[in-house]
């Protein structure tokens, strides 16, 4: 009898009643002052899952029109930013029962000369089930699937004196049949990320709220931004796009974000 393998890795990055795994806080923030840190991992599903922790820099961006992903391939940041290299988790692999939650506990040993700013990591926390799905494809040939889920969530520390910012510049209009696409350049300033929210209001000649958009923000690295509107609800005619980032995030407590005033820049735009 044969048996065929097939391993399918589906990266999830926030995490949702219907995932193999729960793991909180999304972000987690460490100091130089408490070099501890823990994070939970919960189990949702009916079935014992093998559970594993691993770490991996990696940082948000964007192409040119401000579609994301996630970049882990930049080694000059990974060697300036990265703390993969002295970051442990415990435990780093074990068994987790339908239901049941396991602690795991982070410990920073930095070097000695590192320079003030914040640094990062993605922490990978993969599940799959303890017992393996054996599927029969034909008479003498099985299959096992074994389905591997993927929770990426981040740790950060941060070393003395921090300090962020953000310009906004270089705005432009995007047009298809379907959509009006604000795309901007996100100008990363400072030792820090930028964790925020994202306002966008497009205002007709009248100064009448047209449409909005808001999107929670992590900065790491100097990236293109958009905003996506509804074309159908766009006439001809002039408008003003409003953008305003505030230093605040539902998921992030105040004392873990960089305070700064709010930042606002308008674009006029004319839709033909």
């Amino acid at each position: 009898m044969r048996t065929l393998y097939f391993y399918l890795l589906l990266a999830l990055f926030l995490a949702d009643a219907r995932a193999q795994i729960s793991v909180s806080p999304p972000a987690l923030f460490i100091n130089s002052t408490n070099r501890f840190g823990t994070f939970t991992v919960e189990n949702k599903t009916a079935e014992t899952q093998e559970v594993s922790i691993a770490f991996r820099f990696g940082y948000p961006a964007s192409d040119s029109i401000g579609t994301m992903s996630m970049q882990y391939n930049d080694t000059i940041a990974e060697v300036q930013h990265s703390l993969t290299g002295w970051i442990k988790g415990f435990p780093r692999k074990f068994i987790l029962p339908p239901g049941s939650q396991q602690i795991v506990r982070l410990n920073t040993q930095p070097p000695e000369n590192l320079s003030d700013g914040m640094y990062w990591s993605r922490i990978v926390t993969s599940a799959q089930p303890q017992a393996k799905r054996i599927d029969t494809v034909r008479i003498g040939i099985t299959t096992q699937i074994n389905f591997v889920f993927d929770q990426i969530t981040t740790v950060l520390y941060a070393k003395g004196a921090l300090n962020t910012g953000i310009e906004i510049t270089d705005p432009f209009i995007v047009e298809d049949s379907a959509n009006v696409r604000l795309v901007w350049k996100t100008v990363k300033k400072g030792n820090a990320p930028y964790f925020g929210t994202v306002t966008v209001k497009i205002l007709d000649e009248a100064g009448n709220v047209v449409d909005e958009t808001i999107e929670t923000l992590g900065i790491y690295v100097t990236m293109n931004k958009k905003a996506s509107f509804d074309r159908n609800k766009l006439k001809p005619g002039k408008y003003t796009a409003e953008i305003t980032l505030v230093t605040e995030r539902n998921d992030i407590a105040p004392d873990n974000i960089i305070q700064l005033p709010p930042i606002v820049k308008k674009v006029a735009f004319t839709i033909k």
